[in-house]
């Protein structure tokens, strides 16, 4: 059974009475009895039930509707709160049954309402103890629409009367306040007397409910089912000290996100939103993102809602006035917190006590209500303004929440109840939708099986029988049917026949009247199919008896005559007789049509009486009257369909022929979808001709006549000698669209000569089609004023579109304008697109907007006329001036004439053609471009002088008939000697330099000359460099003259460095630079070419010579390359640089590539190599490098000593800051270790700046002195004498190491690979995990783990470092820790174990600092909490005294790859904790009154006290200024990070241009860490602001680095700001800072990857800050 939604409308009913109700009334829960009305003698009906919240004074409308269309209603005049019904059985207002279909229904309740808020709950069935959260289902879609959700607190007794509910959990009402039931949804809420807390409903009807106890949120089914239930948001998606107050829910599918308040009263971030999607729970690490930050550090956010628009509203709590926002509105979040600033408005803080809110977009209405005086206060959602106060009489307004109809619910949790408030909306009315569809259906009746012979003979009342037939192909069985008589006037049934058998197809089934026998056998010579069983019977009738067919369903299938008359004397009188029916019947009728029935009888209207058997026929049919074939049309030369005035059931390939054209039929099918459609198809290809056709069927002895096949257009011509078609035959056509006038006709050729177009008269057609569209049609011969035409086109389809409209090429002659039409040799070309060349027009004339014109001097003469250009609106011709005319032929009063479609259709021939332009594409190749259309090219008409060339071809081309090819005979010799092409043809000549030119015809000093300029000439070269104007310069060579600058703004846009390219300008001369305009590239070649320079000399570009005598012009526009060149000064005005590269001579650098040094900063007394582009700009000639890739640093400064570390008793690893000679290194007396070890007895070089030396053993943990000499670097730089480090053996530090279970020197030990365990999740198999010699904390290896993210994974991973079979342990009171390294991105780490009982996990350790230095990870057995991992208990429970270590864990809650390193896994026994004093110096900001002694305070906040979680405030200096805290309970080995903060603010901490934490490895005895604030020791570069007053750039740190290193730099005022990398090549790595920046102290970190994301090799960088002001570099080296 088909279904549809049905929907509940609600009408606008305004009504005057009064009532005794007064509110916003809608149905709710609304049902239905059943889906299915079944239509018969009495129909079935359907109860539709639904609830009122309240009584509907003004009644209630159920309007039925079929489709859009209303088809009933029915009215309940007054209807009362809850349940109500009304009955529908199926038929409209009149009684009439309904069509079988699907309906849908709308329930509409009205009231009068009232003007203000009233209470309409009734409060003996609102007692709740402790009400805390209200939501109402709103929508109209869901069965659960209504549903009201009310949380309750903690169970209680209340004092109240009536029904009372209590307990922890959601109780369900309907809009009537009746209990629907109550569930906790398995969850304990009893941690917190306010939980359940809020709730919001998603639009998949979900339930959001808060906990208050534990601030979580937990999410179930529209029915609180607990089963249903999960927490969707608790810890894990949290920041330390966030509540979870209020949430809302927005959104579906993908876009499902829900918002939260964060009530937490000092701490609370504000607004945060969580985005779901379709996942069910939050992963782990998902803090949401905060949307509003908390304004006014206005403590309690209570409750969040959002529109539809996505804009927030969200009310604070105070119980003091003028500290919170009762209620707030921002715009929809962006990517940005939103800050009170941002606010579209307010309500003003004067309000207190503001819990919950609620929004009714449809009334525009916000509310919210005061916790503590119960008020509520109503706002408009678009201003803020105040509309309505409700004094609710309640203590504490807990929560509110508004109904589809705008009725307000309002949570009271002092009084302890819970009330609903209409709306002051006057008259009002709701409608609901139901749910269900309702379908009619009638009963299947088979009306194929009819009476069609009743038999009453005149000479034996025994052979009286009723014969049935069956029209249908299929048998039927007659089990149930009966045959039903009415004997004479009866009006009701007289006796009844159940038939038994079956009818055969196409068959017929007799009864026979009387007991069984063989006289009906004997009679008529065949056996009934039964008998009736007694005389007079059913079958007996007499002929004034009625009868019905009834088929099983009690349906009237066929009926004779008309129950209750007699049928003496009537129009169904048989007697003596027999009633036939006739043949055009094929379905039963249950109403009497005497239509349908031959009745012969002794009446005196009938035909006498009829004897048996002669005289009647069973089980014999008539004949089926024959169909007509009204319609035959060719859809292809081989396919024709035929239609017939009525339905066949069968058809014969044999019964088809046609006469006219000879053709035979391979077969005849009947269409699938339409019965009166025949496809005929013909078994050869039919040829069209002028013969009319006739189609025939000879089973239904019909004819017609058409046109078969495709016929040619010229069969429509008068002049055709295959002759002309008839007039009024349909034909089908095929043509091309050439013409459209405004009238909507259109013209057609089937090709471009005589008889082969026509005119399409129809004034829609041209609305289905357009020029060049190739149609297959079918239409009618018509001759209107001896104009032939094609009338009642019926598109078959459109074959292509877009096809040329090709002329026939004729004179004026062919439509002679003299002769007359009967003889006039035009008739040929009617219909058809003509050109006519070289025609002069001779007059015009204004009346009949007809121009003649003759193509013969005014021998013959023809018309132009305006039947497609209507009143020549578009083509305007001169008298005396001759045109190529093309149009379309067509016969207009009298005559024949051409008609032009526009004024493209005409070429005036008095105007030359004149070249527009010329280009060399190759040495042999030129292209001329002229302002016409060239008709015709002759080589011998083109000539040049200056460079010989003779021509081979000269073509126009296909596609634009404006450009000609011209191709040389030979190569032409390009030189700089001025070129001039010569047509003769059109007298036109232009200048041009053929060939490709050598760009040194460019250069003013060339010895072979200069071009002109202003003249084309095509080049071909390498692009060297571009600008940021898009202009670039090309090369053709090394060497000189062979540059020159591309000036076109538009060039750049298309071309790159590299690129070769051959391309056409002109020469132009700016200020004495040459330079190449109008560019139009031709080829692009090539790309990613080497860009190879000119080595020159400063000389060859001497700054002191004048620009015309200065040879420098040899190297205009060229790439070049100087070296070892000294910056002798800066101009920074005139952004120039002078440089010396012999001490004698001296030329200029300047920005003509790199404008206004961008990209390129150099140092006064700096020496470099330099790649550029030379040019003259302003009176000199300048080299201008592309970018710092074209400038290398030369080194002149030695080495340095950038590290040591002691890899064992017997071993130093050195490291120097760039690469130095190995035979130096080789030397053992170039170094020496203090202590009495000396030199070392051997040196082995790990890389080109790291030795391993050996030396005597060395004493762990003793402080010694490495002093080196003697060492160059690879440019001959020495180290600067007595070069000293300092190291120690550090195993690790001074701490007392029992057991190293694994320091990885070897491999790792007994630990797996990453993806070993199946609970890692998130990587990839190809991670991996193995010893290192790139990096280690003690030793010389340690683990390296490369965890590559799994793409098809999102939310970040988890990864189980198994220490397989846990065949390691430990002492059950010890402590275990290993060391980590590395990581980019938000990772914490822990250990687990296993125990008796199963596995217990370590506390988490944050690891996201330690991407730069090694931070220890690590579980005290002893001290430590732990939490029970799988099947753990959060106890450590060791019979035997040992427990086994299971696994390392690392999570991230991004989706990254990283590089991990593990180093000394480590077991320590019997360690004690130390204290750490913290020492912070602040007498700098004393001195610049930025911090006040005995006011303000100082505090310390680290990893060790939840970054100010817990304060640490510092003790009060004495006159030193000194503030100390000192922290217990450290053990060392432990990494600390921290930093100090000026009254425990963040915005005062130190660093304020940003900067890393502190950090702080604890020994292993008590210490103390001295500091000074924002590491500023003395009062100088440093204003009274607390920001430098001058710039710096310090040195990097660590250096060498890997792979992060820290670089600080300060900046004294707001400037832009460039911190870029560059290798020792001059290449740009990466711009690290490139924006305007504030005055500050600025501290940031490189990872050592370029602009692409790539690490970079190893070796050593440049780090350069720039600024208009200032500009300083320095040296690092990267490890790897």
């Amino acid at each position: 059974m088909k279904k549809s939604s049905i929907f509940i409308t609600a009408l606008l009913l305004v009504l005057g009475t009064m009532s005794s109700s007064y509110a916003n009334v809608y149905a709710t829960n609304i049902e239905v009895s059943a889906e299915v009305i079944t239509t018969g003698a009495t129909n079935t009906s359907v109860d539709i039930s639904f609830v009122l919240n309240e009584d509907a004074d003004s009644g209630v409308d159920v309007e039925i509707y079929s489709g859009a269309s209303l088809v009933r209603t029915i009215t309940l005049a007054t209807a009362t709160k809850g349940t109500n019904s009304v009955t529908w059985d199926g038929t409209d207002a009149g009684g009439a049954t309904l069509p079988d279909g699907d309906y849908t229904f709308e329930v509409t309740a009205s009231d009068d309402g009232n003007a203000t808020w009233t209470k309409i709950s009734d409060d003996l069935k609102t007692v709740m103890y402790s009400p805390k959260g209200v939501s109402v289902n709103r929508n109209l879609d869901s069965p659960l629409f209504g549903t009201v959700y009310i949380s309750n607190g903690y169970p209680g007794t209340s004092g109240n009367t009536g029904a009372f509910y209590n307990g922890d959990g959601v109780f369900l009402f309907s809009s009537a306040q009746d209990s629907l039931g109550f569930s906790d949804g398995g969850v304990d809420w009893s941690s917190s007397s306010n939980a359940p807390g809020k709730t919001s409903i998603g639009s998949d009807d979900r339930i959001y409910v808060t906990h208050y106890g534990t601030d979580e949120l937990y999410v179930f089914d529209g029915m609180v089912d607990p089963a249903s239930g999960f927490r969707l948001l608790d810890a894990d998606n949290k920041v330390e000290n966030q509540w979870v107050q209020g949430n809302f829910i927005t959104g579906s599918g993908a876009d499902r996100a829900i918002y939260t308040a964060d009530g937490h009263y000092a701490t609370g971030q504000g607004i945060l939103k969580y985005t779901i999607g379709l996942e069910d729970t939050l992963l782990a690490g998902n803090y949401g993102e905060l949307t509003v930050l908390r304004p006014n550090n206005g403590y309690y956010q209570r409750d969040v809602e959002v529109d539809s628009q996505g804009n927030i509203y969200f009310c604070q709590m105070r119980a003091d006035p003028n500290q919170a926002y009762p209620l707030l509105k921002y715009p929809a979040y962006g990517d940005t917190a939103m800050a009170l600033a941002d606010t579209l408005w307010t309500v003003p803080m004067t309000y207190t006590g503001a819990q919950g809110i609620a929004l009714d977009e449809s009334s525009n209405r916000v509310a919210w209500g005061s916790y503590y005086s119960g008020t509520v206060y109503i706002h408009d959602m678009t201003t803020g303004a105040l509309l309505n106060t409700i004094a609710t009489g309640q203590s504490r307004t807990q929560d509110l929440a508004f109904d589809a109809a705008g009725n307000l619910y309002t949570i009271d949790n002092g009084s302890e109840y819970w009330h609903i408030w209409s709306a002051p909306d006057g008259a009002n009315s709701f409608t609901t939708p139901g749910l269900a569809t309702i379908s009619i259906e009638t009963p299947a009746s088979i009306n194929t099986v009819f009476i069609s012979e009743l038999a009453d003979p005149n000479n034996d009342a025994g052979l009286r029988f009723v014969e049935l037939h069956n029209s249908a192909d299929l048998a039927l069985d007659l089990t149930g049917w009966e045959l039903r008589k009415y004997t004479n006037d009866a009006a009701t049934v007289s006796q009844t026949l159940p038939l038994v058998g079956s009818i055969p197809a196409l068959g017929n089934f007799v009864i026979a009247t009387g007991v069984v026998d063989t006289d009906f056998e004997t009679a008529y010579g065949m056996a009934p199919d039964m008998f009736d069983g007694a005389d007079n019977n059913v079958a007996g009738s007499n002929g004034d008896d009625n009868l019905e067919l009834v088929d099983p369903s009690g349906m009237v299938v066929d009926q004779f005559g008309v129950p209750g008359e007699d049928g003496s004397g009537t129009n169904h009188e048989f007697e003596d007789g027999r009633a036939v029916r006739l043949a055009t019947v094929t379905v039963g009728n249950p109403t009497w049509d005497p239509a349908e029935w031959a009745i012969d009888s002794d009446a005196p209207s009938g035909f006498g009486p009829q004897d048996a058997p002669d005289d009647f026929d069973p089980y014999v049919w008539p004949t089926i009257i024959p169909l007509e074939v009204i319609s035959a049309v060719s859809i292809s030369d081989t396919e024709i369909e035929v239609m017939y005035s009525g339905d066949l059931t069968a058809v014969d390939v044999a019964d088809y022929s046609t006469t006219g054209t000879a053709v035979t039929f391979a077969s005849a099918t009947l269409d699938g979808a339409d019965a009166s459609l025949v496809h005929l198809v013909a078994s050869a290809a039919i040829v069209g001709d002028a013969i009319t056709d006739t189609l025939t069927d000879a089973a239904n002895a019909s004819s017609f006549e058409f046109l078969a096949g495709i016929t040619p257009i010229g069969f429509t011509n008068t002049l055709n000698p295959g002759g002309q078609i008839a007039q009024g035959i349909t034909g089908t056509f095929v043509g091309l669209v050439t013409a459209n006038d405004a009238f909507n006709n259109i013209w057609v050729n089937d090709g471009n000569e005589a008889y082969m177009g026509v005119m399409v008269f129809d004034y829609d057609f041209d609305g289905l089609v357009a020029v060049g569209d190739e149609i297959m049609f079918t239409a009618d011969l018509d001759i209107y004023n001896n104009l032939s035409e094609l009338k009642n086109p019926v598109l078959l389809g459109t074959i292509s579109t877009g096809n040329p409209t090709i002329p026939a090429m004729i004179t004026g002659a062919d439509i002679d304008s003299s002769l007359a039409a009967d003889t006039n040799p035009a008739e040929q070309w009617e219909g058809q697109l003509v050109q006519i060349d070289s025609a002069t027009v001779l007059a015009y004339d204004g009346a009949s907007y007809t121009y003649e014109l003759s193509d013969d001097e005014g021998v013959t003469k023809f018309l132009v006329g305006d039947n497609v250009d209507y009143h020549l609106g578009a083509v305007s011709l001169n008298v005396g001036t001759a045109y190529d005319i093309v149009g379309v032929v067509d016969y207009t009063a009298g005559n024949y004439r051409v008609n032009p479609r526009d004024m493209e259709d005409v070429v005036d021939l008095s105007v030359l053609p004149s070249i527009a332009s010329v280009m060399s594409l190759s040495d042999t190749e030129i292209d001329v471009a002229y302002t016409l259309e060239v008709g015709v090219v002759d080589v011998a008409d083109y000539s040049i002088t200056g460079t010989p060339v003779t021509f081979a071809s000269a073509t126009i081309d296909t596609e634009d008939l404006m450009l000609v090819h011209l191709v040389a005979s030979a190569a032409i010799t390009a030189d700089g000697i001025a070129d001039t092409l010569v047509d003769a043809a059109n007298a036109d000549t232009v200048f041009l330099y053929a060939g490709i030119t050598p760009i040194s015809f460019t250069n003013a000093l060339n010895p072979d000359g200069q071009i002109q300029v202003g003249y084309p000439v095509t080049v071909s070269g390498l692009i060297t460099a571009d600008d940021e104007y898009n202009n670039v310069w090309i090369n053709d060579g090394v060497g000189a003259y062979n540059g020159v600058l591309l000036y076109d703004y538009d060039i750049g846009d298309t071309l790159d460095v590299g690129d070769q390219v051959l391309l056409a300008g002109d020469l132009d001369i700016y200020n004495n630079l040459s330079e190449l305009k109008h560019i139009n590239l031709i080829e692009h070649t090539s790309s990613d070419n080497p860009t190879i320079p000119s080595v020159i000399t400063g000389a060859d570009i001497d700054s002191s010579l004048a620009a015309d005598t200065n040879p420098a012009e040899q190297w205009e526009g060229q790439l070049v390359k100087i070296d070892s060149a000294l910056v002798l000064a800066h101009d920074e005005a005139g952004y120039r640089y002078e440089l010396s590269d012999d001490g004698v001579t001296s030329f200029l650098l300047g920005d003509d590539v790199d404008y206004h040094f961008a990209n390129i900063a150099l140092d006064v007394g700096s020496t470099y190599n330099l790649v550029g582009i030379v040019s003259y700009y302003y009176g000199h000639y300048i080299i201008s490098p592309r970018n710092m890739g074209d400038v290398m640093e030369l080194d002149l400064a030695g080495p340095e000593l950038a590290g040591i570390v002691a890899v064992s008793e017997t071993e130093l690893q050195v490291r120097f800051t760039e690469p130095i000679a190995s035979a130096d290194a080789m030397v053992l007396t170039n170094f020496s270790v203090s202590g009495g070890i000396g030199n070392p007895t051997a040196v082995t070089m790990i890389n080109d700046f790291t030795y391993l030396l050996t030396v005597a053993a060395i004493t762990p943990n003793m402080d010694y002195t490495l002093t080196v000499n003697g060492i160059h670097d690879m440019f001959g730089n020495a180290i600067e004498a007595d070069a000293m480090i300092d190291f120690m053996l550090d195993i690790p530090g001074s701490l007392f190491i029992d057991r190293i279970m694994n320091d990885f020197t070897v491999d790792v030990g007994n630990w797996g690979h990453p993806t070993y365990s199946g609970s890692t999740s998130g990587i990839l198999t190809t991670s991996t995990f193995a010893s290192s010699d790139s990096l280690a904390f003690a030793g010389t290896h340690s683990g390296e783990m490369v965890l590559l993210d799994d793409p098809g994974v999102d939310g970040g991973w988890f990864v189980r470092l198994w220490n397989i079979n846990r065949v390691d342990r430990i002492d059950a009171d010890s402590k275990m820790f290993f060391y980590l390294r590395g990581g980019n991105a938000d990772m914490q780490a822990r250990i687990v174990i296993k125990d008796d009982d199963g596995y217990e996990a370590g506390p988490w350790r944050d690891i996201t600092h330690a991407e730069d230095d090694w931070q220890v990870v690590s579980l005290d057995l002893e001290t430590d909490p732990v939490v029970g991992w799988i099947t753990g208990n959060s106890t450590i429970n060791a019979a035997g005294g040992s427990v086994a270590i299971d696994c390392i864990q690392i999570r991230c809650s991004e989706d990254v790859t990283t590089t991990l390193f593990f180093d000394m896994v480590t077991e320590r026994y019997n360690i004690d904790p130390v204290e750490v004093t913290f020492d912070v110096n602040m007498n700098v900001q004393t001195l610049m009154e930025t911090f006040a002694l005995g006011t303000d305070f100082v505090d310390v906040a680290g990893s060790f006290n939840g970054w100010g979680g817990t304060p640490m405030v510092m003790e009060g200096p004495d006159a030193d200024s000194v503030y100390s805290y000192t922290v217990a309970g450290l053990y060392p080995g432990e990494s600390l990070e921290y930093k100090f903060r000026i009254n425990g603010n963040w915005d005062t901490s130190e660093f304020p241009g940003g900067g890393p934490n502190r950090v702080y490895v604890v020994p292993d005895s008590n210490s103390v860490v001295y500091n000074w604030y924002n590491d500023v020791e003395t009062y100088v570069g440093v204003d009274l602001a607390g920001l430098p007053t001058e710039f710096a750039l310090h040195h990097n740190y660590p250096n060498p680095f890997n792979p992060i290193t820290n670089i600080k730099y300060d900046i004294p005022e707001n400037t832009f700001v460039r911190l870029s990398i560059y290798n020792m090549l001059g290449q740009h790595v990466v711009d690290l800072v490139n924006e305007d920046q504030a005055p500050g102290f600025y501290h940031l970190q490189w990872n050592g990857l370029n602009k692409n994301g790539t690490p970079v090799s190893s070796g050593m960088f440049i780090y350069r800050l720039t600024t208009p002001e200032f500009s300083k570099s320095g040296k690092m080296t990267y490890l790897k």
